[in-house]
C-alpha cells in the first residue's frame, strides 16, 4: 500500500522511540535501573539550554523507557550519597566543582553511577548535553 502525502512526517517528527524498555529485564548488581518518581535536579543558575537537555532527557525517560521523571532545581546540590538517592544530577563544573575537578577539555562529560543515584557533569553546559545524551 502506497504512502499517504506527507505521512513520512510522522515519522520525522517522532524524536524517541516508544516503548523501547522490555519489562521482563532485570538489572544485574553492576547496572541500575531508573524507576517512576525519579527527579531530574538542576541547580538554580542552570541555563536555558541545560533545562532544555533535562526536558529532553525527562521526554526520553517518560516516552522511551516508561518511567515518570520530576523535573527539580534545588538551590544546594546534594553532593553526598545519601541525599542524591533517585536523583538524576545535571550539572556543569562550574556548578559542582568537586564533580568535574577532572574534566578539561570543552564538551566533555563525567558520568557518575553508584547504587542510589546518577550524576552527569559536563565541562560546560554542551558537555552535560553530551552526557544525557550518552545515557539515553
Amino acid at each position: 500500500m502506497p504512502e499517504r502525502n506527507y505521512e513520512f512526517r510522522k515519522r520525522l517528527n517522532m524524536v524517541h522511540v516508544p516503548d523501547r524498555r522490555d519489562p521482563t529485564l532485570r538489572p544485574r548488581k553492576d547496572e541500575k535501573a531508573l524507576r517512576d518518581g525519579c527527579r531530574i535536579v538542576l541547580g538554580p543558575g542552570a541555563s536555558d539550554h541545560l533545562l532544555q537537555t533535562a526536558q529532553d532527557l525527562q521526554d526520553y525517560l517518560f516516552r522511551s523507557m516508561n518511567v515518570s521523571a520530576l523535573l527539580v532545581r534545588e538551590p544546594g546540590m546534594a553532593s553526598s550519597a545519601a541525599q542524591r538517592r533517585g536523583r538524576i544530577l545535571l550539572t556543569t563544573k562550574a556548578e559542582s566543582p568537586e564533580l568535574g575537578s577532572d574534566l578539561s577539555v570543552p564538551r566533555s562529560f563525567r558520568l557518575l553511577v553508584d547504587s542510589g543515584s546518577v550524576a552527569i557533569c559536563g565541562h560546560d553546559e554542551r558537555g552535560a548535553s553530551q552526557g544525557c545524551h550518552y545515557l539515553e
